[in-house]
């Protein structure tokens, strides 16, 4: 499972740092 996440989270934050830029226009 820690492995898994470990692949998942940067795509999270990547996805979070597009949503943040999205509100901000």
């Amino acid at each position: 499972m820690f492995t898994n996440a470990k692949k998942i989270a940067p795509a999270i934050i990547f996805i979070d740092e597009i949503d943040a830029i999205g509100k901000k226009r």
